[in-house]
């Protein structure tokens, strides 16, 4: 009788390993910044971990679908979470203010900034990149509209965004 290898699922070592290394690492990062992170001064590595994978269609789904996946998907959607929770904290917003629905849509605003990054170095426009920090929570909804209107009127060059946002 033959066996197949035994690969590490959700909940191991393995997993736990590679989450804390990553999390360990951007709170190193962030640390030495000052919890402000310019977002033409972040290093491409770590617009993979800070990114949450999402698919278009069902953006809850796949985060519960995540969590059953293995070690990879989990700890990709823990960092961003974690992270901006942490730099939340230590940027010292306001209590209470951190729970509910507010917290929801600044990390997705944190979230769409980040993809905004990661366009712009896709489609080889970083050139373009609007110079700002991405833990300024408190300025978000200024930012992402600031964003938005760059795609609208010909500041950013003409691809299918969607993907991306």
């Amino acid at each position: 009788m033959r066996r197949e290898p035994v690969t590490p699922g959700p909940g191991t070592d393995d997993e736990s390993e590679i989450y804390e290394r990553l999390f360990a690492e951007a709170k190193e990062y962030v640390d030495a910044c000052r919890y402000r992170v310019c977002s033409t001064e972040l290093p491409f590595r770590f617009l993979e971990s800070w990114i949450q994978p999402v698919e278009p269609d069902d953006r809850d789904a796949v985060r519960q679908h995540a969590l059953k996946l293995s070690h990879k998907k989990l700890f990709r959607s823990r960092v961003p979470v974690d992270l901006f929770t942490y730099v939340y904290e230590k940027r010292s917003f306001p209590k209470g203010r951190s729970e509910g629905a507010l917290m929801q849509r600044r990390f997705g605003q944190f979230q769409l900034l980040l993809r905004y990054v990661s366009m712009l170095y896709m489609i080889r426009s970083s050139d373009r990149m609007r110079r700002f920090d991405l833990f300024d929570i408190e300025n978000y909804d200024e930012l992402v509209d600031r964003i938005f209107a760059d795609l609208h009127d010909g500041t950013l060059p003409r691809v299918n965004y969607r993907p991306f946002l």
